[in-house]
């Protein structure tokens, strides 16, 4: 048997041919099966890569498994006697990976071949060595990518005319587009065409009646928008569209709540007297339009749009045209009264359209109010990110020497920083980037992870030991080595995985979204098959009321559908679950896994440290007597000689930072108030 490395040197040597390799990976002696896994959604090696390879030797008869997070891969070789076929070895490997939360899939030994082409080139002074460089490299396995920021969207069809725009755009291998954050992302197959194509991925968007705006492209922070800057746009649109549709409803309900009070009465009324429109009539007219053209001037827009650019019927249509019909008629009864001086049994009904656009718009106010609650989870996140960071002014090899004190500073912003640079983090501050501690004031350092990991407790880290960007340091100050930055971070890598889990649709939500594209033209035949027969079975009423009664009941098909709940209510009910789950520290993986919660009947824990209140809390203590001591306490310690093993150690760890000695303080506080040493 070849180990990995030595394969793989045989083929860049051009010693071993391709079909041998081959071969040789798909375990041509029978003895072992070995099975190669891309795997995604590792966020790091410590602790994901260490679970899914954890999870692979779990498995029946494993000799060897390893995974890898920096190449999204893992492999797992296992004796051939304890598996009936591979196909059972694969479905079970894939299995025991996607149990522990990550997502997996089958590598054919001829894909794994290609990764290893791609990374090492044909020259020999390029090949591995170990097995660690067998895995693939993350550039080559993975197609580039951009996000983008977009505005006007305003239901789930407005998502898909916008993910089609992206799609349409020649190299776009795949986009999805997520409504409760206004942000879209596109996958691109060649990395060198990326710039362009988002280019041309703005241009589509914006053909089509949206606004947009390149957040980033590929991998590089300095290409885009840092986390921090992401959350203020993020922070900026939400305010905007929800103070806009506020200042509509309140407008709204100002002039309609009076046209409803003025309908309610007309029967009290004797308008049928009058030879020219009432007074009422007209007051209700003067209403009506400004609600008519105002408040629905946003609603004709969007329909505008839809309709200029692909002949799109959407819910702004149904509402542009209900709301329409309804007020032409209406303006038309009442034209009818003012020119022939006489009135008729049809009577206007300018409150109809008035009383439906308010609603519609109490209904894009809550929507848009949702919206901001499911994303202030996610911007929560990202303005965990310092926006300024004091990198070292490195001379020389000084950086690792002499004192902390002595070394010189320079306040940069964290778009600025760079794998290599030497970060300076005082007590309290939050880490800027991902890196290693390469150096402390004090003999070790102590850091809260709990915005990441959910630990309530900070983590003790020494030398050399990995730091992540957004956590806190609590004691020393530290001296970190920068080994990732921008969109390679730990804090970015969970942003983007809460973003793609918003995109993801639940299979109920691509059938509504399917069923809403097709809803509006329905309504529309609905609407019309109702006018006819309604103009054709209603007999025994003059041919005035006959037309009546058909127009109103075909403008109520339309008004009913308008508010398109089946392309509103799946969206908003998954938005608003990944949203809530992440506000309690939940990341729920896509709408597909919030659907099939449901069949959920036991959840396990592995990590009880999470499930707390997050801070420490003494228990219980046992108390001593001592009687050499007794004379020279203070009183409340001598008439309770009990409480003497807790004033004692209250009074070692006044001073104390750490979280154990601060439960300490806190029982003693909590007994003998403010002065815990009683002095």
């Amino acid at each position: 048997a070849h180990p990995a490395g030595s394969l793989l040197r045989n083929l860049t040597d051009g010693r071993l041919s391709t079909a041998s390799y081959i071969a040789m990976m798909d375990d041509g002696n029978d003895l072992m099966y070995t099975v190669h896994l891309s795997v995604t959604g590792m966020m790091c090696q410590k602790s994901c890569g260490s679970t899914v390879e954890h999870a692979l030797k779990a498995m029946n008869g494993v000799l060897h498994a390893e995974a890898s997070f920096e190449k999204n891969y893992a492999t797992v070789r296992v004796r051939a006697q304890e598996w009936s076929s591979r196909a059972e070895l694969e479905e079970e490997a894939v299995e025991a990976v996607e149990c522990v939360g990550f997502d997996c899939s089958i590598l054919a030994p001829e894909d794994v071949l290609e990764y290893f082409q791609l990374s090492c080139g044909s020259s020999s002074e390029d090949s591995v060595d170990s097995d660690a460089e067998l895995l693939p490299r993350e550039e080559h396995a993975h197609p580039a990518s951009a996000s983008f920021q977009v505005g006007g969207m305003s239901c789930a069809v407005c998502a898909g005319r916008v993910e089609q725009a992206l799609l349409s755009v020649e190299g776009v291998s795949k986009a999805s587009v997520t409504l409760s954050i206004n942000r879209a992302h596109v996958q691109v197959l060649e990395e060198g065409t990326l710039e362009g194509i988002a280019q041309e991925c703005v241009a589509a968007v914006r053909q089509g009646g949206y606004e947009c705006e390149i957040l980033h492209i590929g991998n590089d922070h300095k290409q885009g928008v840092s986390l921090a800057d992401s959350a203020a746009r993020m922070e900026h649109a939400r305010i905007s569209e929800l103070r806009t549709w506020r200042r509509l409803l309140i407008f709204s309900i100002l002039l309609t709540l009076p046209l409803v009070v003025l309908h309610a009465r007309r029967s009290d009324m004797s308008s049928s007297l009058s030879t020219i429109p009432s007074r009422n009539e007209w007051i209700m007219f003067a209403l009506a339009t400004p609600v008519q053209f105002g408040v629905g001037w946003r609603y004709y827009k969007a329909a505008w749009k839809g309709w200029t650019n692909g002949r799109f019927l959407g819910m702004d249509f149904l509402i542009s045209l209900g709301t329409s019909a309804s007020y032409v008629y209406s303006l038309l009864i009442f034209g009818m009264q003012l020119v022939t001086g006489t009135s008729s049994s049809l009577e206007p009904t300018f409150a109809t359209g008035a009383m439906l656009l308010t609603f519609v718009t109490l209904g894009k106010f809550l929507e848009a109010y949702a919206k901001g609650k499911t994303a202030s989870a996610l911007q929560t996140l990202m303005e965990l990110q310092p926006s300024f960071a004091s990198r070292v002014i490195v001379k020389d090899d000084e950086v690792l020497e002499g004192e902390m004190t002595s070394l010189e500073t320079e306040e940069v912003e964290a778009t600025d920083i760079a794998v290599g640079d030497y970060l300076m983090v005082l007590p309290g501050a939050r880490i800027p980037a991902d890196g290693i501690l390469v150096k402390t004031s004090g003999s070790g350092a102590y850091v809260d992870e709990s915005a990441l990991s959910g630990e309530p407790f900070p983590v003790t880290k020494q030398l050399n030991d990995d730091v992540f960007g957004s956590t806190v340091n609590q004691l020393s100050v530290l001296l970190v080595k920068v080994t990732a930055t921008g969109n390679n971070t730990v804090l970015a890598k969970i942003v983007r995985l809460m973003e793609d889990a918003q995109s993801q649709k639940a299979p109920i939500q691509a059938q509504a979204d399917h069923i809403a594209c097709i809803f509006a033209p329905t309504v529309m035949c609905l609407s019309f098959i109702t006018f006819c027969a309604w103009l054709i079975f209603n007999t025994g009423v003059t041919t005035e009321e006959r037309f009546f009664w058909a127009f109103t009941s075909a403008i109520s098909v339309v008004v009913v559908a308008c508010p398109c709940a089946l392309g509103l209510a799946t969206p908003t009910a998954v938005m608003v679950g990944t949203g809530v789950g992440a506000t309690h520290g939940l990341l729920i993986k896509g709408g597909a896994v919030l659907e099939s919660a449901h069949s959920v009947d036991t959840i396990v824990f592995d990590k009880t440290g999470t499930l707390t209140t997050g801070r420490a809390v003494l228990g219980d203590y046992e108390g001593f007597e001592h009687a050499d001591l007794m004379e020279h306490l203070p009183k409340p310690i001598s008439e309770d000689p009990k409480q003497l093993a807790l004033w004692l150690a209250a009074c070692a760890e006044k001073q104390s930072e750490h979280p154990l000695g601060k439960a300490v303080i806190n029982a003693a506080r909590s007994i003998w108030g403010a002065d815990v040493t009683l002095s």
